[in-house]
Protein backbone atom coordinates (compact mmCIF):
# COMPACT_ATOMS: atom_id res chain seq x y z
CA UNK A 1 0.00 0.00 0.00
CA UNK A 2 1.47 3.41 -0.65
CA UNK A 3 1.40 6.27 1.44
CA UNK A 4 -2.12 7.47 3.13
CA UNK A 5 -4.06 10.16 1.90
CA UNK A 6 -3.91 14.02 3.04
CA UNK A 7 -6.05 14.81 5.39
CA UNK A 8 -8.46 18.19 4.71
CA UNK A 9 -7.05 21.27 4.51
CA UNK A 10 -3.34 19.24 3.03
CA UNK A 11 -1.72 19.76 -0.22
CA UNK A 12 -2.06 17.05 -2.89
CA UNK A 13 1.29 14.68 -2.44
CA UNK A 14 0.95 14.65 -6.61
CA UNK A 15 0.70 18.34 -7.42
CA UNK A 16 1.28 20.31 -3.68
CA UNK A 17 -1.98 21.96 -5.16
CA UNK A 18 -4.36 22.78 -2.71
CA UNK A 19 -6.92 20.35 -1.34
CA UNK A 20 -11.28 20.83 -1.30
CA UNK A 21 -12.37 19.55 1.35
CA UNK A 22 -15.76 18.04 -0.05
CA UNK A 23 -13.92 16.05 -2.90
CA UNK A 24 -12.26 13.16 -3.01
CA UNK A 25 -10.20 14.52 -6.62
CA UNK A 26 -7.58 17.42 -6.22
CA UNK A 27 -9.32 20.21 -8.22
CA UNK A 28 -5.74 20.70 -9.91
CA UNK A 29 -4.83 17.60 -10.94
CA UNK A 30 -7.35 15.00 -10.60
CA UNK A 31 -5.61 12.83 -8.34
CA UNK A 32 -7.93 10.42 -6.10
CA UNK A 33 -6.92 12.11 -2.83
CA UNK A 34 -9.60 9.87 -0.63
CA UNK A 35 -12.98 10.29 0.64
CA UNK A 36 -13.49 13.73 1.92
CA UNK A 37 -15.33 12.07 5.45
CA UNK A 38 -11.77 9.99 5.58
CA UNK A 39 -9.63 12.92 5.47
CA UNK A 40 -11.55 14.87 7.56
CA UNK A 41 -11.37 12.08 10.60
CA UNK A 42 -8.06 12.11 9.78
CA UNK A 43 -6.98 15.63 11.51
CA UNK A 44 -5.03 16.01 14.28
CA UNK A 45 -8.81 17.94 16.00
CA UNK A 46 -10.72 14.94 15.20
CA UNK A 47 -7.99 12.22 16.49
CA UNK A 48 -7.55 14.00 19.67
CA UNK A 49 -11.06 13.88 20.30
CA UNK A 50 -11.24 10.46 19.85
CA UNK A 51 -8.44 9.69 22.08
CA UNK A 52 -10.22 12.04 24.83
CA UNK A 53 -13.42 9.70 24.25
CA UNK A 54 -11.56 6.57 24.50
CA UNK A 55 -9.68 7.56 28.28
CA UNK A 56 -13.20 9.00 29.38
CA UNK A 57 -14.86 5.85 28.19
CA UNK A 58 -11.43 3.77 30.33
CA UNK A 59 -12.11 6.41 33.42
CA UNK A 60 -15.80 5.66 33.68
CA UNK A 61 -15.26 1.58 33.50
CA UNK A 62 -13.02 1.63 36.10
CA UNK A 63 -15.24 4.17 38.32
CA UNK A 64 -17.75 1.27 37.16
CA UNK A 65 -15.90 -1.70 38.12
CA UNK A 66 -15.69 -2.70 34.58
CA UNK A 67 -12.00 -2.26 33.75
CA UNK A 68 -11.10 -5.83 32.98
CA UNK A 69 -14.34 -5.74 30.20
CA UNK A 70 -13.44 -2.59 29.02
CA UNK A 71 -9.54 -4.30 28.68
CA UNK A 72 -11.54 -7.38 26.96
CA UNK A 73 -13.35 -5.34 24.30
CA UNK A 74 -10.43 -3.44 23.07
CA UNK A 75 -8.16 -6.53 22.72
CA UNK A 76 -11.37 -8.24 20.98
CA UNK A 77 -11.33 -5.43 18.64
CA UNK A 78 -7.66 -4.80 18.31
CA UNK A 79 -7.26 -8.44 17.43
CA UNK A 80 -10.58 -9.64 15.54
CA UNK A 81 -12.02 -6.59 14.16
CA UNK A 82 -11.99 -6.51 10.73
CA UNK A 83 -13.29 -4.12 7.59
CA UNK A 84 -17.17 -4.08 6.97
CA UNK A 85 -18.47 -3.22 3.15
CA UNK A 86 -21.99 -2.11 2.56
CA UNK A 87 -23.54 -2.57 -0.50
CA UNK A 88 -26.89 -3.70 -2.31
CA UNK A 89 -27.66 -6.98 -1.57
CA UNK A 90 -27.72 -7.06 -5.65
CA UNK A 91 -24.52 -5.76 -5.94
CA UNK A 92 -23.05 -8.46 -4.04
CA UNK A 93 -24.98 -10.99 -5.06
CA UNK A 94 -23.46 -10.38 -8.60
CA UNK A 95 -20.05 -10.09 -7.15
CA UNK A 96 -20.47 -13.59 -6.14
CA UNK A 97 -21.93 -14.50 -9.74
CA UNK A 98 -20.10 -13.06 -12.21
CA UNK A 99 -16.30 -14.32 -11.69
CA UNK A 100 -14.99 -11.59 -13.90
CA UNK A 101 -16.66 -8.67 -11.75
CA UNK A 102 -13.70 -9.64 -8.91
Amino acid sequence: MGSMPPTVGDICLKCRGRLSPTEARCPTCGTDVGAPNVRRCRTDENLNALVARREESRSQAGVRGCSQAFSNLEAAVREKSGVVVSMPAGVARRLFEDPSSI
